[in-house]
């Protein structure tokens, strides 16, 4: 039928057109939440987090290095410490046993001493070795020589035979200003890594110490920035370059090849570094991310299920509206409605192919009298078992109606005006010698066929009238239609 094809095929645009608005608002919702929590998660790196991190980090590494900072000042000012350096050197037992008192009361690795007239170096082991300007390990004792800084820190390689890697705290000697040499300790790298490994761990971020000539001193493992990178930061230039003013740490985001950084750089005047922390954007919204899309795996899952139910229900109701459109509540059989679309439907393939149809109309006789007599519940039965009668009558490509009330049609397809005749009198009989819930039903029928150019109208209209002429013959009688 021409209209159920269309209601059919109308069911996958309505199921897409849900299926559109889910997906959106799903897709929209995603959106919206995944901005929203992004831009919670970089307030709160910029706000709370790099701050935080920033602070705990500088306290402990003070806390860490500033004892250390102070023994190299106490012995920039330590008497037998200048008296020797003024004197000839000679005694070099008195100096090493004075430095390595020192280094075992502060807990240091080395300290040590470098005289300006001589330019030896001298530590707590006894060693005795000459700073030359030509050696590239003496470059950090020149290079702080000419500095305006009284005291300096630099990481480099101790003289002991495992080559310890070691944080060197100098402090420059003077007496009566002049510059006569060097004091200082060292401490072993790993207790400050170690530090900042544990920051590094604790914030998920990468940390650097640099000092004002942008040299990486330490930095944390599997840190993302090399030195090069560092120095092309436009912020963190410009910062170094500046004399510190402010204890305050500065933030501001960096976006290189790769990714978005979230920076924060704070000054730590007691050691003459530079903190330099960064947050990945991308390792920081990773977990909301992974959360998102499990989020979203689910959503789909659900939006599936839910078409899924949604087709279902759709075709449904669909099949039962198409009922209640398309069948007579009572027998069951098609309504007036589809007939008419129905025999519409023969006619023009008769155009095409020629084959003869044909049309049955039915009357029960004197229906008014069962109702009268026995009820309508009663009455409603003789139509249903007629009903039933019809259908077991004719062949699965025929078409069985209930016309309206208590009449009945047949579309009997490749079928001329004498066979459907016979169809029409056994039908009679069948009906007559059934077991009806009331008295004998008779039926009265009219048989009409298709010829030249009939229409619907013309058609049902000579149906209806050998039907009339049935009635008038007395009923219980089949009619064929005649000109």
């Amino acid at each position: 039928m021409a209209f159920a094809r269309n209601n059919n095929s109308r069911r996958p645009l309505l199921l897409f057109i849900i299926a559109g608005i889910l997906i959106s608002s799903f897709l929209v919702a995603n959106i919206v939440s995944y901005q929203y929590l992004r831009n919670n998660v970089r307030q709160s790196i910029i706000d709370r987090e790099l701050p935080a991190a920033s602070s705990a980090i500088q306290a402990n590494i003070t806390k860490e290095l500033l004892p250390h900072v102070i023994t190299a000042s106490m012995m920039a000012d330590d008497l037998l410490i200048k008296q020797w350096l003024l004197s000839d050197e000679n005694q070099l037992a008195t100096l090493t046993d004075h430095l390595n008192k020192i280094k075992n009361k502060y807990q240091a690795e080395t300290s040590f001493v470098v005289s300006a007239k001589s330019q030896f170096f001298y530590n707590a082991q006894g060693e005795k070795i000459y700073e030359s300007e030509q050696d590239p390990n003496a470059a950090w004792y020149f290079q702080f020589r000419d500095n305006p800084h009284e005291y300096a820190l630099n990481s480099s390689f101790n003289t002991d035979k495992a080559q310890t890697q070691t944080l060197f705290i100098n402090h420059k000697i003077f007496n009566n200003k002049q510059f006569i040499g060097v004091a200082g300790v060292g401490v072993k790298l790993t207790s400050i890594q170690q530090t900042i490994e544990q920051y590094r761990y604790k914030f998920d971020k990468d940390i650097y110490f640099i000092d004002a000539s942008l040299q990486v001193i330490e930095q944390s493992k599997n840190s993302h920035l090399s030195t090069k990178e560092i120095a092309q930061i436009p912020q963190i230039a410009s910062l170094l370059h500046k004399s510190p003013t402010s204890k305050l740490a500065v933030q501001f985001e960096y976006e290189n090849s790769t990714d978005n950084l979230f920076v924060t750089l704070q000054y730590i005047p007691q050691l003459k570094w530079w903190l330099l922390i960064t947050q990945s954007e991308s390792r920081a919204l990773s977990p909301i991310k992974k959360a998102l899309y499990i989020s979203a795996i689910i959503d789909l899952v659900i939006i599936v299920f839910a078409l899924i139910l949604i087709f279902l229900t759709i075709n449904y109701f669909h099949r039962r509206l198409e009922a209640l459109a398309t069948t007579d509540s009572l027998t069951g059989l098609g309504n007036r409605q589809t007939f008419e679309q129905t025999i519409k439907n023969a006619l023009y393939l008769r155009n095409r192919t020629k084959e003869p149809i044909s049309i049955i109309l039915i009357d029960v006789d004197k229906f008014k009298n069962i109702n009268d007599q026995h009820g309508h519940l009663i009455g409603d039965k003789v139509l249903k078992s007629i009903a039933l009668i019809l259908n077991e009558s004719v062949r699965k490509s025929d078409y069985v109606g209930r016309w309206g009330g208590e009449e009945f049609v047949i579309l009997a397809h490749n079928c001329q005006l004498a066979t459907a005749t016979i169809l029409a009198d056994k039908i009679r009989q069948s009906i007559q010698n059934s077991q009806m819930p009331s008295q004998q039903v008779t039926v009265s029928i009219g048989v009409s066929e298709a010829e030249g150019d009939d229409s619907t109208e013309s058609l049902l209209n000579k149906a209806d009238k050998a039907l009339y002429q049935a009635k008038e013959n007395g009923r219980n009688c089949v009619i064929q239609y005649t000109d």
